[in-house]
């Protein structure tokens, strides 16, 4: 019965703590790196609230298993339970991010059929908010993809029960 309550905690909850871990990593490193071009800005909070999120979701089904059991009833199956329920938020990201770069693209293009200097163009292309989310947005997915990868190379290389 103990590993029936635990499977779904660490199911059920397993989104809600990746979206909690994206917040905590994400806006402070975006603030950290507010000066910073969006470019830049997209790519390194992206990256980190990715792996932020998922490390939050396997920190948390660790903790559950931790409490319930012992620290080696953590194994593949509790990480299965903690990183599938990631593939529905994942996939959202990188829906976003495909529409986020289908608008900046429809700017570029609307850019270059009207008339202006370049340096206008350039100017405006710079403070379109769309860029940087689309960038911050692919990033996260491959994020978030780092962390499951570094998270089964943990518990099937490093991990006690691996032994």
């Amino acid at each position: 019965m103990k590993y029936v309550i635990a499977y779904g905690l660490v199911i059920v909850l397993a989104r809600i703590c990746f979206w909690f871990g994206m917040l905590l990593v994400g806006f402070p490193v975006s603030g950290c790196l507010a000066k910073a071009s969006e470019q830049l800005r997209g790519v390194v909070a992206g990256v980190l609230s990715g792996l932020g999120g998922v490390a939050a979701s396997v920190a948390f089904g660790y903790l559950i298993f931790h409490s319930f059991f012992d620290s080696s009833a953590f194994s593949i199956f509790p990480l299965l339970a903690a990183t599938v329920p990631l593939v529905i938020p994942i996939r959202k990201d990188l829906d976003q991010s495909q529409l986020l770069s289908d608008d900046v693209t429809k700017f570029r293009e609307l850019l270059q059929t009207q008339p202006g200097t370049v340096q206008e163009k350039e100017g405006a292309l710079r403070n379109v908010a769309p860029v940087a989310m689309a960038v911050g947005c692919k990033f996260r997915v491959i994020g978030a993809v780092i962390g499951i990868v570094l998270a089964f190379i943990w518990i099937l290389f490093l991990h006690e029960t691996a032994a």
